[in-house]
C-alpha cells in the first residue's frame, strides 16, 4: 500500500513536509509547536521511531535518535514524497514495522527552467526560493536554494502548570520561538546512453532556532543549531540486449552536527552546552529482473557505517 504526494507547488505557499503528510491516508503527524518546531510522523498507529524516513533513498534516522524531525526537511526542493504503509520495497535496506517515507528531490526537466519566489505571512514569516535547471546533451544540472524563517510569537493560554485550576490561566505571547533555516540542493546528471544513467546530488541544510521550552515556564535564551550535509551518488544500468534486468547502485555520505546551548540552565537546571556530531556512510547494489508476467525477483546487497560523538562544552 503506497501513496505518492506531489509537492512541486510547495514554493508558492508556506508549507512544510508535515503539512504535506498530514492529509495522507493512514499517516498521523504530531507537532510540538508551530511552524518550524519539532514534528514527527507515524503510520497506522505505529510509534514515530518505527517509521523510517529517507531522503533520495538515504536513511535519515541516526544512532543518537531514531526519530526524524520533519521540520528539518525543507519541502521546497522536493519533487514528491512516497509513503509506504506496511510492507516496503526491496530498495529500502533499513525498513521499519510502521513503514517508510521516502522524500525525493527535484530532477532537471527537458526544458531549461529559471524561477524565483518570495512569500510573507503572519508572525513575521518569510520565505524565498531560487531555482535553475537545464539539460545540455548527455548532461543535466539543477540548483535549488531556499530560505524560511519566522518569529513564531503567537498567542497561547498559559495555565501556569495547573491544568485543573483555570482561575490562574492567562494569555501570553510565545517567546524565543524564532527560527531561520536555509537549504541548498544541487544535482549533476549524466546519461550517455539509454542503458546508463548516473547522478551526483548534494543537499545542505542549516537551521538556527530558539528552544522556548514548556508553556508554563518559557525559556528565553536557549537555542539549537543544526547542520546537515548529505552527498549521494546513484546510477542505473539496463543491458542493451533487452534483457529484463536492471542494476541500481548508490553510495552516500552524511555529516550532521547539532549544538544545544542553555546558558542559564532554563531547561537543564544547570548551564549546558553540548555538541553532537554524526558521520555516516553507506552503499547498496540492487539487482531486479522479471520472470514471466507476475514474478519479479530481486537481490539487495547493502552496507553502512555510522559514528556518533558527543562533546560537553
Amino acid at each position: 500500500f503506497a501513496t505518492v504526494i506531489d509537492t512541486t507547488s510547495a514554493p508558492a505557499h508556506v508549507e512544510t513536509l508535515a503539512d504535506a503528510l498530514s492529509d495522507t491516508v493512514g499517516v498521523q503527524v504530531r507537532r510540538f509547536g508551530g511552524l518550524g518546531d519539532f514534528s514527527t510522523v507515524s503510520i497506522r498507529g505505529s510509534a514515530a521511531g518505527q517509521v523510517q524516513v529517507y531522503l533520495d533513498g538515504v536513511p535519515l534516522a541516526r544512532a543518537q535518535n531514531e526519530v526524524v524531525n520533519l521540520s528539518d526537511l525543507p519541502l521546497d526542493a522536493i519533487d514528491h514524497v512516497e509513503v509506504y504503509r506496511g510492507t516496503t520495497p526491496l530498495a529500502f535496506a533499513q525498513s521499519g514495522p510502521g513503514g517508510v517515507v521516502n522524500v525525493v528531490t527535484r530532477r532537471p526537466g527537458t526544458e531549461p527552467l529559471t524561477a524565483a519566489s518570495a512569500t510573507g505571512g503572519s508572525f513575521d514569516t518569510r520565505r524565498a526560493d531560487v531555482m535553475r535547471a537545464a539539460t545540455h546533451g548527455a548532461w543535466d544540472y539543477l540548483a535549488f536554494g531556499s530560505y524560511l524563517g519566522s518569529k513564531g510569537d503567537f498567542l497561547f493560554t498559559n495555565d501556569l502548570g495547573t491544568t485543573v485550576n483555570t482561575a490562574d490561566d492567562r494569555t501570553e505571547r510565545r517567546l524565543n520561538n524564532a527560527f531561520n533555516q536555509t537549504g541548498l540542493t544541487t544535482r549533476v546528471g549524466y546519461r550517455p546512453s539509454p542503458a546508463l544513467t548516473c547522478g551526483l546530488t548534494s543537499d545542505t541544510f542549516w537551521k538556527d532556532e530558539g528552544v522556548p521550552g514548556a508553556g508554563s515556564v518559557q525559556a528565553r535564551d536557549t537555542s539549537l543549531q543544526t547542520l546537515r550535509q548529505l552527498v549521494h551518488l546513484d546510477g542505473r544500468i539496463v543491458p542493451p540486449s533487452g534483457l529484463p534486468i536492471t542494476l541500481d547502485a548508490n553510495g552516500w555520505a552524511l555529516h550532521q552536527q547539532q549544538t544545544f546551548d542553555d546558558p542559564l540552565g532554563e531547561l537543564d537546571l544547570v548551564p549546558t552546552e553540548t555538541e553532537d556530531r554524526t558521520m555516516a556512510a553507506g552503499g547498496q547494489l540492487l539487482f531486479r529482473g522479471a520472470l514471466g508476467t507476475h514474478q519479479a525477483p530481486g537481490l539487495l546487497l547493502a552496507a553502512s557505517h555510522e559514528r556518533f560523538a558527543e562533546e560537553d562544552l
